[in-house]
């Protein structure tokens, strides 16, 4: 029986007139199937390959998605962080718009008195340089704090000092010349009446190397010829969120009507 490579050879050497159809028929069946035959073994060669391509890209993916998922779920915790402090911001605006646990503080020296939230802390300085003098801090916010100082003035009342735009020039003026104050602004000036007094009251804004501060002060003279002076301030980025506690301060000031006190 003749191989297909000796009936290739033989074939090129004979016409293919000489060459019966019947033959030549067999031959184009055989050689489609060797080719074939070929080329599968070069696939079958191939399949370990793309497995293993396939594979690869199949952990590179995992890797990938598993970076993903890490690096949203630090956006995640970063925009809960971003939540809860701002949600915190929230709560303290709610808290200071609605009603809150207030103590009384009453002067032994001179007998003025004052309401101010449960959250703030007593904090005198320790070295005392006015007649009577109190100083409270507060929990919740830095620089959120108040005081009072009592002086003795040779005047009866704030119009034979000047009137309240001439005192506020003053203040800016003392404002301006501390040190490392950037910029100083009078807001509003007011007068009002505290327990039959005249009250000058002012709204400033002092920025500096500390910060920038917003003032709410009212200045009263009393009846024994003490300059009452109450000063509340806050962080300027803070004021919105306090201003409306910082104003039941101020406004929960009394005077004694009488002069025993003082």
């Amino acid at each position: 029986f003749l191989s297909s490579e000796t009936v290739d050879t033989r074939l090129q050497r004979t016409p293919s007139h000489l060459v019966g159809p019947r033959f030549q028929r067999r031959l184009r069946r055989k050689r489609p199937v060797e080719v074939w035959n070929s080329q599968a073994s070069t696939r079958t060669a191939l399949l370990p390959n793309l497995a293993l391509t396939s594979c690869s890209k199949r952990r590179e993916c995992t890797s990938t998605c598993s970076r993903r998922r890490s690096s949203l779920s630090g956006m995640g915790l970063a925009g809960l962080t971003w939540w809860l402090s701002n949600h915190k911001s929230l709560a303290d605006a709610e808290e200071t718009s609605g009603t809150l646990e207030t103590l009384e503080y009453i002067s032994k020296e001179t007998g003025f008195s004052i309401r101010y939230p449960a959250s703030f802390k007593l904090a005198n300085k320790l070295l005392k340089t006015h007649k009577d003098e109190v100083f409270f801090k507060s929990g919740r916010f830095k620089k959120y704090n108040f005081g009072v100082t009592v002086d003795p003035v040779t005047i009866k009342s704030l119009n034979e000092f000047g009137s309240k735009e001439s005192v506020g020039d003053q203040i800016l003026k003392l404002e301006r010349g501390k040190e490392g104050v950037l910029f100083a602004e009078m807001r509003s000036i007011d007068a009002r009446n505290v327990d039959g007094l005249e009250c000058y009251a002012f709204d400033y804004v002092a920025n500096s190397t500390r910060g920038n501060i917003h003032y709410l002060s009212n200045l009263v003279i009393d009846r024994a010829q003490n300059l009452h002076t109450l000063t509340v301030q806050s962080k300027q980025e803070d004021f919105e969120l306090v201003k409306d506690e910082m104003n039941e301060i101020l406004s929960s000031f009394h005077i004694p009507s009488s002069p025993s006190f003082q």
